[in-house]
């Protein structure tokens, strides 16, 4: 048998600007906090005022308030990026109910954040990485 290695993977993530939306909590913070582990310049999006007003520490993250069923937000969230290397589209609505308890306003509500609000932010994503001629991830 071989011996293991108590080596872990390790990844640089320097001169990176990585946006989480919904980073302020559950998988959103986790992949937040492993950009941020690996030296990534990283920005989250949270529903509240400030980064102060979470439970959780976000000190390692610069944070910007942002509904993601907001267009308008979106789009200015993007306009006042320096630029993008990475975008993790996180910020969703998980309701499970039956198909009884849901308005159709919440239904829409559901479909504007999991679905539109990605596809909004992935347009903006693309301008600021072609605007600087780099490659980018989302």
């Amino acid at each position: 048998m071989s011996e293991q290695s108590s080596d872990r993977v390790q990844f640089d993530f320097s001169d990176c600007r990585v946006l989480v939306t919904g980073g302020s909590s559950g998988i959103g913070h986790g992949i937040a906090s492993a950009f941020a582990a690996a030296k990534a310049d990283v920005l989250i999006t949270g529903r509240r005022a400030k980064a102060s007003e979470y439970d959780v520490d976000l000190s390692a993250f610069r944070y910007q308030q942002l509904e993601m069923t907001d267009s308008k937000g979106i789009t200015a969230l993007a306009d006042g990026l320096d630029g993008l290397d990475i975008l993790v589209n996180n910020a969703a609505d998980c309701s499970r109910g039956t198909i009884e308890d849901t308005s159709l306003e919440l239904w829409e509500r559901i479909m504007s954040l999991n679905l539109r609000a990605p596809y909004i932010l992935m347009q903006e994503a693309v301008n600021l990485v072609m605007k600087e001629k780099r490659s980018g991830a989302i």
